[in-house]
């Protein structure tokens, strides 16, 4: 997998490279979180394209008759109303209009109204009338519009989203606005181009799809969001925030079957054994919460909320393991994880990391500052023997923007600019 992006947010340059690790160093402010956001956007962008072509198009259809709706409580004073402003399952008529296009076949004035009245005993009771028959044309043509519309712009508007949720309405080179910005990927099966102007993406070379979503982990703080009944709780979830995303995986209630569990335990007993080293307890469902039993037998156990942030982070990783989100061949997006971590647990995290890229195959991309977490990421990548798929990156400022060149073989690179402060502190601040 590899990822190029050029003239994005305030990256200039870069080419990463991620068949298995790869590692950005450089000063605050140096875009490496701008590859995060950028590589998770793409790549949950394209996951099950199928899928998110006929959602975006299910959602759009139920919008346009909710607007023939309202139009038809104008015209009648009916008190029928058509749902909610998103796409909702409890809908048929959106279900009904998809699938009969599928099959070819045309929809028209009459059919589109039965499929309307068949949804009206999930609403309000009310008087439906036909009334203006233009508004039923209307709406059939529009329906007929956006089943037609092509897949590459529908992906094109949805990858939109995403990036400028990400980058709030700033994705092009804040420097060089009137630059266009590309970004070139390539998930090893298949590649496309991605250009973007004025903060929109203009257009998509080739439709591929990524077979998995990419979870993207930048703050330990979001497992204080999880609880027992979470996701049957939440009315409508964000997928464009990976920080939403990553809270519905770790309330993830579908786990591995047996055979699964088996087979996760044997292959990654050594990625469970480092873990217990941390956090030797289990994170057990109590009532209304989730509790790490710190010791077997105990009573009473931590609520997640109260776990240090340094343990949060290894409790993460322990909850996605248990529930299978951390899939083989999936990607991991990890934004500064040494952050909450004492530096002995530093190199207990990293080890971790190394292990998974092993086991799973996981496409793993790293932003870190922390000297002890890059040099445990190379000695554990050597002693495990994945140095050969692990990349290192420095970012570092040039004109209008930021460049980030491979380093890998070259290290010392990456820690002269981390030991520039501590130098600075020997010469006494000077």
């Amino acid at each position: 997998m590899t990822i190029k992006i050029e003239n994005l947010g305030k990256i200039k340059i870069a080419n990463i490279d991620i068949k298995g690790i790869a590692v950005i160093a450089g000063l605050n402010n140096t875009g490496k979180s701008t590859v995060s956001k950028t590589l998770f956007c793409v790549i949950n962008n394209f996951y099950n394209t199928n899928k998110t072509i006929e959602t975006i198009k299910k959602t759009m259809f139920h919008r346009e008759i909710r607007r023939l709706n309202l139009r038809i409580i104008e015209s009648n004073k009916s008190f029928y109303y058509f749902g909610y402003d998103t796409y909702s399952e409890a809908l048929d008529a959106p279900n009904k209009i998809y699938s009969l296009f599928n099959k070819g076949s045309t929809l028209t004035k009459e059919t589109l109204w039965e499929y309307i009245q068949s949804d009206a005993p999930k609403f309000e009771s009310g008087t439906l009338e036909i009334g203006n028959e233009n508004s039923l044309y209307t709406c059939v043509s529009e329906l007929t519009k956006i089943y037609e519309l092509s897949d590459v712009f529908l992906l094109s508007e949805n990858l939109s989203t995403y990036l400028n949720h990400e980058f709030a309405q700033q994705i092009n080179n804040i420097y060089l606005p009137d630059c266009i910005a590309k970004i070139n990927f390539n998930t090893g099966k298949s590649d496309t181009e991605i250009t973007i102007n004025d903060n929109n993406v203009q257009n998509i070379s080739t439709v591929i799809d990524t077979e998995k979503q990419a979870i993207y982990i930048d703050t330990p703080y979001v497992l204080d969001s999880i609880y027992p009944g979470y996701a049957e709780a939440r009315f409508f979830t964000n997928k464009f925030s990976h920080r939403e995303l990553l809270t519905d995986f770790l309330n993830n209630s579908k786990n591995p079957n047996v055979g699964e569990t088996l087979f996760l335990k044997n292959r990654l007993d050594k990625v469970f054994q480092k873990l217990q080293e941390v956090i030797p307890g289990k994170i057990l469902q109590q009532t209304n919460h989730f509790f790490y039993m710190e010791k077997k037998g105990s009573s009473e156990g931590i609520k997640l909320k109260n776990l240090s942030s340094g343990l949060k982070t290894f409790a993460m990783f322990k909850k996605l393991l248990d529930n299978g989100s951390l899939e083989e061949g999936g990607t991991l997006i990890l934004d500064e994880p040494e952050v909450h971590l004492h530096p002995e647990w530093q190199l207990v995290f990293a080890e971790v990391i190394v292990l998974l890229q092993k086991e799973l195959g996981m496409h793993i991309l790293i932003n870190t500052h922390s000297p002890y977490f890059l040099d445990a990421l190379d000695v554990y990548s050597k002693k495990h023997n994945i140095c050969e798929i692990t990349k290192y990156y420095l970012a570092e400022e040039a004109d209008n923007g930021v460049e980030i060149h491979n380093v890998t073989g070259n290290l010392e690179q990456i820690y002269k600019k981390m030991a520039a402060p501590l130098q600075k502190l020997d010469n006494g601040g000077e």
